[in-house]
């Protein structure tokens, strides 16, 4: 459509960095995007773990008098949760040894470290470490997958991952397990916002919803896999060593995973590019891209040249995480987009641990809240998003969330035989959210350039986390009503609902590279034209790359 003459072009969409058959699906996109989407496996076994390692089971002051009395002998009525005693004289001592009941959980962080009575406060530190390091993985990996690349981040985080996880499985002391748990979650939060960058980068056009979606589904294998494991090892420090050694699975991720070619376009990195392109060529059997092609400049092109070079692309290298205020169409996406993910963290955790509530066993609760709460409604949510559109879909999701979250307090537990009522709601209660906080972050994506896309990311997932920090907070409120929890879960997604009114349809276009994509408007049609040799005449240019419009 350019060239009228016989030297041809080769063209290059800014917004993937790659040639026309590249941008195309083959083996190396397939295979990445399901390794990326099984970093979401350990993501739900550390974060969902603390419901195993540290369970709520019950006690009783080990008193001179009853110390030597066989827990296994005791009834139910005999666990009263005590955190004193009486001697025969009538006076009262605080207690400091327990027993606990083991005929659940043979041991636990709890009992390890006699976390109850005036010493409960530290479970809640226990988790509050973790997710402190998920916070930071978050953000410090978000913003260096920007400055360093994707790849670089990805590795360290798959390196350290197995090795603290088997260190807080052998730690003596509380305090030491604090501290590992933190860097813990510093390496899971690194692979978390890795994997939602790659995966979402992977994927061009109509796959791209594919690819971000589908990334949630091994968070329900995960949750399922956890809880199975969990039935099998009730003493806490064999499944903690138990998920360090599924972490090994992920070490080979250092030789198979390359680094993402459309970060590497949008720095300015063409050589290095060009490189990692002709690897993915290569392991999807395509031949090499030609590199001498021409393209020939004249006025019956109708072809406005707007870049002559690399200057911006270069400039962009200094692209940093305040850049995401500087201009208001950014400003009002990152916003937006942070605070529909701390609904979404916010209500997916307080839903989950109000499972135990619904009645039943834990182990059952969870995994089942993972294989059916979890799996079928990612699996949906493609086609819905495909038909009907992002916006839409996260709209009338988010609706349901809170219709039939707030529909559970009607039925008080015992009303029916295994509550089934109370169960049924919340599995759709799940099954909602997994349709509506997968097309969130796949629009999340979309909303944010190349350039300060980790740093945005990082930060939502930081958000997310935030959430589900809060959450623990959220449960204690049914001692107030049976009705605050359950409205804290309806009336976060209505926030994120009606922020996606604000908010645009992305479709399935080209991925914005640079903050001037966002901000850019009523133009047409955009590509950059990759140019080995460029004749004007009798000039002859140097290789460049240009961004042409085309008003046609």
């Amino acid at each position: 459509r350019l060239a009228t003459r016989q030297p041809t072009v080769t063209l290059v969409k800014l917004s993937t960095g790659m040639g026309q058959n590249d941008a195309q699906w083959g083996r190396y996109q397939a295979g990445a995007s399901v390794l990326m989407a099984l970093l979401k496996m350990p993501a739900a076994w550390y974060q969902l773990s603390m419901l195993f390692l540290s369970p709520n089971v019950d006690f009783r002051c080990a008193s001179p008098s009853n110390e030597s009395i066989p827990t296994a002998n005791l009834s139910r009525s005999s666990w009263d949760d005590s955190c004193s005693y009486r001697d025969h004289g009538g006076t009262q001592h605080s207690c400091d040894l327990w027993q606990y009941d083991t005929s659940e959980f043979s041991n636990t962080v709890n009992m390890m470290w006699n976390l109850v009575c005036d010493r409960e406060l530290l479970a809640t530190w226990a988790q509050f470490s973790f997710m402190s390091g998920v916070f930071s993985g978050n953000v410090i990996g978000g913003v260096l997958a920007d400055r360093v690349g994707r790849k670089p981040v990805l590795v360290v985080a798959v390196l350290l991952q197995p090795i603290m996880s088997a260190v807080v499985a052998v730690v003596p002391w509380f305090s030491l397990f604090l501290i590992f748990r933190f860097v813990m979650g510093l390496a899971l939060g690194g692979t978390i916002v890795i994997s939602f960058l790659l995966g979402g980068e992977l994927g061009a056009g109509p796959w791209r919803p594919v690819i971000t979606i589908l990334n949630q589904v091994p968070f329900g294998m995960g949750q399922t896999l956890l809880a199975l494991a969990a039935y099998f090892l009730r003493d806490w420090r064999e499944l903690q060593m138990a998920l360090s050694v599924f972490c090994l699975i992920f070490l080979p991720y250092c030789w198979l995973v390359e680094e993402s070619p459309k970060w590497l376009m949008a720095t300015g990195r063409q050589k290095r590019a060009e490189r990692v392109m002709d690897v993915i060529r290569q392991r999807n059997g395509l031949p090499p891209a030609a590199d001498n092609e021409m393209l020939p400049m004249t006025e019956k092109n109708k072809v406005q040249i707007v870049k002559t070079d690399n200057e911006k692309l270069n400039n962009n290298r200094g692209v940093g995480f305040c850049d995401l205020f500087r201009t208001p169409r950014l400003r009002h996406y990152t916003l937006a987009v942070w605070l529909m993910w701390y609904c979404a963290g916010l209500s997916f955790f307080t839903m989950n641990a109000y499972q135990i509530q619904l009645g039943g066993s834990s182990f059952i609760n969870v995994g089942v809240g993972g294989l059916i709460g979890g799996i079928p409604g990612n699996i949906v949510t493609i086609f819905l998003v495909r038909k009907f559109g992002k916006k839409k879909v996260i709209i009338i999701a988010h609706f349901f969330v809170a219709l039939f979250s707030i529909l559970i307090p009607i039925y008080n537990v015992g009303d029916s035989p295994f509550d089934w009522q109370r169960r049924v709601l919340g599995l759709l209660t799940l099954i909602a959210m997994s349709v509506a906080f997968p097309a969130v972050f796949l629009l999340s994506g979309e909303l944010i350039p190349t350039v300060v896309r980790g740093s945005a990311m990082g930060v939502a997932n930081l958000m997310a986390r935030l959430g589900n920090t809060t959450a623990p907070l959220v449960g204690p409120l049914a001692a107030i009503s049976k009705w605050l929890p359950l409205c804290v879960v309806s009336i976060a997604p209505l926030i994120s609902a009606l922020v996606m009114f604000s908010l645009p349809e992305t479709g399935d276009g080209p991925l914005p590279d640079t903050i001037e994509d966002v901000e850019r408007t009523n133009l047409r049609w955009q590509e950059t034209v990759i140019l080995s040799t460029v004749e004007e005449g009798s000039k002859i240019y140097k290789p460049k790359t240009v961004i042409v419009h085309q008003n046609s």
